[in-house]
Order: C-alpha cells, then structure tokens, then sequence
C-alpha cells in the first residue's frame, strides 16, 4: 500500500462511520456517542499526520499553496464542528442538523484531497521517496494515536458489528 491509498483507506473508513451515524434515528442516539467518538479520534488523528508529513512538506510547491492553505482552513472548520457537536446532546434533533453540515464539509474536504491534491502530490513523490513518506506518515499516525485524548473508547468489534447491522437492515428498509 502507498501512502495514497493508506490516506483513502483512512477516508473511506470515516466516510462509512459517518454513515452508520447518519443511518441512525433519534431513539438510536445512544449509539450515535462510540461512533461520533470514533469519527473524531480517526479525523484527528488523520489531520495531524497529513499536516505533519504531507501539507509541511508540499507547501514550499508554490504551485499547491493556495490548495494547502484552503484544505487547512477546512480541516480547522472540521475540528471546530467537532467540538460543537461534542457539547450538543446526541438525541437532539439540532444535532443531527448540525452533524450533516458536518458530513457536507468533511465528504467535501476529502474529495477536494482526493480529486485534486492527490494527483499533485503523486507527481512530487515520484521525485522523491515514497516509502521515506509512508513510514513517516504511519509513525506519526501511531504517535497521534497514543496522543489523542478525546475520550474514544475503542469500539469493541463485536459491538461494532451490530451497530453496522442495524445501520444496514435500516437503508434496507428505506
């Protein structure tokens, strides 16, 4: 895996928790709280690892230091809607409104990573090492991890699975 598919692997696994929260009703809202706090510790802990190995080092490229400076911007409005949402009580309908301007904006930022900076960036690390980047990438993934103190306790796998069970048997029966 290179360190572009690792960073879509890692979108694709907060896209798909945003959906299993999205799939849940208000009476489920007790479930909304492990996944919302998994959402946050794996945005986090993305975020900081693309600034510190990615966004760091490309910004000496003039040619993507408009792009950087507007994917920071996002990525601070995003922890700013975490932080929000964290204060709000989840069997609220208002935050479920707010968490969907929260979904806009994070399915938003990584389609822009995705569809515009990523083919940048491939082009840059062909002039440099690759592998040097992934192995920094994942080391500070793993120094995020152990730093990260949102509170998320990890989902147990079991309980994991019953909660994208029932997110499916509900877009079933939708």
């Amino acid at each position: 895996m290179n360190l572009l598919s690792k960073i879509h692997y890692d979108h694709d696994k907060i896209i798909m928790l945003i959906f299993d929260i999205e799939a849940l009703n208000t009476q489920e809202s007790q479930l909304r709280e492990p996944l919302f706090k998994r959402v946050k510790k794996e945005i986090v802990i993305l975020q900081n690892a693309e600034q510190d190995v990615i966004y760091d080092a490309l910004e000496d490229k003039k040619k993507i230091e408009d792009l950087i400076n507007a994917l920071e911007q996002e990525q601070q409005e995003i922890v700013r809607f975490i932080q929000r949402l964290a204060q709000m009580p989840m069997n609220d309908d208002r935050w479920f409104e707010v968490f969907l301007e929260f979904k806009a904006l994070v399915f938003s930022h990584i389609e822009t990573e995705e569809t515009e900076l990523f083919p940048k960036i491939e082009k840059i690390l062909k002039e440099r090492d690759e592998q040097l980047y992934m192995e920094l990438f994942e080391h500070k993934q793993q120094q995020w991890d152990v730093g990260v103190t949102i509170g998320a306790a990890d989902i147990s796998g079991e309980f994991f699975k019953r909660v994208r069970a029932a997110s499916f048997a509900f877009e079933q029966q939708a």
